[in-house]
């Protein structure tokens, strides 16, 4: 929280710029991840790159990945 003090300074800005920082950093490699997920599936294929990352992340949710069911992207087999 910012607060103004009683000599017009600012308190707490410090504080803000850290967390916006912070969430600047997560949102960044939110989508590093995401797209290295998509170069994956690009070179090998979604059917293999998924298993290769519920592999690596199994408690991960994977949407219709995960009830058996095939996405309108995946090949049929």
């Amino acid at each position: 929280m910012v607060q103004v003090t009683a000599d017009g300074s600012l308190q707490g800005l410090g504080e803000l710029d850290q967390q916006i920082e912070k969430d600047l950093a997560e949102e960044g490699g939110a989508i590093l991840i995401a797209q290295l997920l998509g170069l994956l599936s690009t070179f090998v294929g979604i059917a293999f790159a998924l298993r290769l990352v519920q592999d690596a992340w199994p408690d991960a949710a994977f949407g219709d990945h995960n009830s058996g069911k095939r996405g309108e992207h995946e090949p049929t087999r």
